[in-house]
């Protein structure tokens, strides 16, 4: 149940800042409101760079102290996006964030630990192949 209430949380505090985020970001920053998209783009990037190192971070630290590395980076880096001056230090946060989310969501899902090689936000070849040839001819 803790891991539950633990992974609700997590994606309740990244899912309440992002559409805060872009906005706020574009207004006090400067930057076109089409460009700060970049952010999640980049957090997305941060999710993925740190696949390959779930199997190597369960073998060799608890989960506990892992997770709670992950929840201390997340809190950081929410924390620095009030500080954030330009638009690189915006692009690196969210990467920080996204390394940290990363970390956080594969350790709450027990079965997941040392299978995930990118992430466990891919999604199986056959179904994705399936979209899109439903959805192919309406893209067109």
């Amino acid at each position: 149940m803790r891991i539950c209430v633990a992974n609700l949380l997590l994606f309740i505090s990244l899912y309440v800042l992002f559409p805060v985020l872009s906005v706020e970001m574009a207004d006090r920053l400067g930057v076109p409101a089409a460009q700060t998209g970049v952010i999640f783009l980049f957090f997305t990037l941060g999710m993925f760079l740190i696949g390959p190192f779930h199997a190597y971070l369960v073998d060799a630290y608890k989960r506990k102290y892992v997770c709670m590395f992950a929840a201390a980076l997340m809190v950081v880096a929410t924390i620095g996006y009030a500080f954030v001056t330009n638009f690189t230090e915006l692009i690196l946060l969210s990467t920080v964030q996204g390394l940290a989310f990363g970390i956080g969501t594969i350790f709450t899902f027990p079965g997941f630990r040392a299978s995930i090689v990118i992430g466990d936000f891919s999604v199986p070849l056959p179904i994705h192949f399936n979209c899109i040839s439903l959805y192919w001819p309406s893209l067109m």
